[in-house]
């Protein structure tokens, strides 16, 4: 099954300047070893008053950069609990390059705080270019009147040319186990990262289905902060 795929657009001039004003755009990715980021929620830039920041974990890999070969790959997050609701925003900015303009691409808000739960946001088809860099930003608003408060994670995401068709979800639980270890070699972790998740919603009880999500969170150096199961959010709960 597929997760919660929030496709509601909301490309306002607005916002989009302050997504701009709370990061600083690095040197043009390819120069560098590693793409600047962060993975888990927390440090200066605030929190939420009943929810632990640390609980805020985007599931990327440890260079900040994630590769698909799906024409529409999804973003998965894990949330905090609240006493209230609350909203969580994704960005997505194009790549960047010295002295060149860079625009926003695609944002969308959701609602969540019911529970601790896993997040799937799928980007809309044909947005990402083979060979491009694009910056997301995930932000937990805090305080809509306060974005110093607000809680900000960022990653980047880059699209490989491939020669399969065959979507995520056309994969038997036998199938998507080895298809989602053959993505890992491969380096196309958002790939892994979905397929594994999807193999986790289906067959949560499955010990190879365990096994793997467990491997693939000790890749990805994200077992210590997402070491307790999860909930995932089924299709079609979009608030």
């Amino acid at each position: 099954m597929v997760f919660c795929l929030y496709k509601k657009s909301l490309l306002t001039v607005g916002t989009a300047l302050y997504m701009l004003s709370i990061t600083l755009f690095p040197v043009f990715a390819k120069e560098q070893a590693e793409f600047p980021g962060r993975r888990v929620g927390g440090g200066t830039r605030g929190e939420c008053d009943d929810t632990e920041a640390g609980a805020f974990v985007a599931l990327n890999p440890a260079s900040h950069l994630g590769v698909t070969h799906q024409e529409r790959p999804t973003l998965y997050f894990a949330v905090s609990e609240s006493a209230e609701t609350y909203e969580v925003r994704l960005a997505l900015l194009n790549s960047v390059e010295p002295d060149l303009g860079h625009n926003m691409l695609y944002e969308t808000t959701l609602e969540v705080g019911d529970e601790r739960e896993l997040i799937g946001i799928q980007l809309p088809e044909n947005l990402l270019l083979e060979g491009q860099y694009y910056l997301w930003q995930f932000v937990v608003i805090c305080e809509p009147d306060d974005p110093s408060r607000n809680i900000v994670l960022e990653g980047w995401i880059a699209k490989e040319a491939t020669d399969t068709t065959t979507a995520i979800a056309d994969f038997s639980p036998v199938e998507g186990l080895a298809q989602a270890q053959r993505y890992q070699t491969a380096g196309l972790w958002l790939d892994a990262i979905a397929l594994s998740i999807e193999l986790l919603e289906s067959d949560p009880h499955l010990e190879a289905v365990q096994t793997q999500w467990s491997q693939l969170l000790q890749a990805l150096e994200l077992d210590a902060v997402l070491d307790d199961p999860l909930a995932v959010r089924p299709l079609g709960d979009l608030n």
